[in-house]
């Protein structure tokens, strides 16, 4: 099939942002109709031209809702029918559907040929600039500063209406509020680098483990997608939880565009401490303690549970320049040892998560482990947590790392967020305290490529 002039803007509409409907003309040469295509017919590549379009289960306004693709998603095009166009799309909203023909462009849109078009906008006509002034904000719906944008261009023409309604959703985009719906689950995400990933719910007072799916299933596809419609829809407010306590709140930016199969999205910080981007997210209260300052360990305490990790490693097989590796400090690219405090109630001494990763660059063989180290009575360190592997090729290789700690259930005792990290492959681990040692509560976020 020949690639083909498509449609024009017709609809703006996002999850976050207020729907503004306007018109179109289809292109002059449109797809065939569906019933005349062949089967071996290749697709018409396109983009979502609109702020975002509806995907549905049929070609029909009232038809099952599969999720919202936002502005510039690449889709491959099928055919036409009757005003609809039989679609697939790629990247994180990875379903089959059907969409309004006028919503697919053959031209990639842009952040500046849509504030262009909204310049343009300004000589009367009140649906037109709405309509872009949306579009323009769906490229970057977190931006303050696109914001701005829209809104020097709307003021200029005079739109006291749109104006106004354009500053409200500013004021909410830099103080949210964080809500869930009666029919919503309580739902927990790791925010980690420049993602946040869902990775469990809590239902029926338990603590499960969430992650997307990984395979061909559509049916459990859409099901992600509608998991994201919801959860990870642009301007999503969450409780932001770092270093044991409550730190602001995170913005959602809308489910990231990723090769590998995650339920994440980017993220804003607001509020809090913005340099920190370590910590969990949730969309309801896991405690009202305000975020105070990691625990701090004395020379003496570190060296202590280094020499309990040495003699563990020893155990286990890791030779002498093993250990001397493993208990190095990261340089550059390179893993090594960290050492996180998390403070122990009633205790003298904070517990001490240690952990590190080594593999020889040619072989990919090596070590990798993380120790849970809390001082007894006697006052020496003890492993009350553990975990250990050996590395026999470069694709084995995997290693977790602290993520966060706070008190999830009220009960005095932190519970440890720990994030693994392998060979194109990862997920969350959260610990509970269960005696003198851990339990694991859930595992959950898995993703890979």
């Amino acid at each position: 099939m020949k690639r083909h002039a498509l449609a024009t803007v017709i609809l703006s509409t996002t999850a976050f942002l207020i729907t503004s409907p306007a018109s179109a003309v289809e292109g002059n040469l449109p797809p065939p109709k569906c019933a005349a295509q062949s089967d071996g017919e290749a697709p018409a590549s396109a983009y979502i031209i609109a702020s975002s379009a509806a995907v549905r289960a049929a070609p029909s306004a009232t038809a099952e809702l599969l999720g919202y693709a936002p502005i510039a998603t690449p889709l491959n095009l099928f055919c036409l029918q009757e005003g609809w166009a039989k679609v697939s799309l790629t990247g994180a909203m990875s379903i089959n559907g059907w969409m309004r023909a006028d919503l697919a462009g053959a031209e990639l849109p842009t952040r500046d040929a849509a504030l262009a078009a909204l310049r343009s906008a300004q000589g009367g006509n009140p649906a037109a600039l709405r309509t872009q002034s949306e579009r323009v904000l769906a490229f970057a719906p977190l931006d303050e500063s696109n914001f701005e944008a829209v809104l020097q261009e709307v003021r200029a023409a005079g739109d006291v209406e749109w104006t106004q309604k354009l500053e409200r959703r500013l004021a909410l985009l830099r103080a949210p509020t964080v809500t869930r719906a009666p029919n919503e689950v309580k739902l927990l995400l790791a925010i980690e680098g420049q993602s946040m990933n869902a990775v469990a719910t809590f239902t029926d007072g338990m603590w499960q483990g969430y992650s997307a799916s990984n395979g061909d299933d559509e049916e459990q596809r859409k099901a992600d997608q509608k998991f994201a419609n919801r959860y990870l829809s642009p301007g999503r407010a969450y409780n932001f939880y770092a270093r044991g306590g409550v730190d602001g709140m995170v913005l959602s930016g809308g489910r990231q565009e990723l090769s590998c199969s995650s339920m994440a999205s980017d993220f804003k910080r607001v509020g809090g401490k913005p340099a920190v981007n370590r910590g969990l997210a949730a969309n309801f209260p896991l405690t009202e303690q305000p975020a105070g300052q990691d625990a701090a360990a004395t020379d003496g305490q570190k060296r202590a549970a280094l020499d309990v990790a040495a003699a563990m490693l020893k155990a286990q097989g890791v030779p002498a320049a093993g250990i001397a590796r493993l208990m190095r400090a990261p340089a550059g690219d390179e893993p090594g040892l960290v050492i996180s405090t998390v403070p122990a109630p009633g205790q003298t001494a904070p517990i001490l998560v240690l952990s590190s990763e080594y593999s020889n660059a040619e072989s990919g063989q090596g070590h990798s482990f993380l120790l849970v180290m809390e001082m007894d009575r006697s006052g020496k360190y003890g492993a009350t947590h553990r975990y250990f592997k050996k590395m026999k090729t470069y694709e084995d290789g995997g290693s977790y790392r602290l993520l966060a700690y706070v008190d999830t259930d009220g009960d005095g005792q932190q519970e440890l967020v720990l994030a693994y990290r392998g060979y194109e492959t990862w997920w969350y681990e959260m610990l509970q305290r269960e005696g003198k040692g851990w339990k694991t509560l859930f595992k959950g976020g898995q993703g890979g490529c």
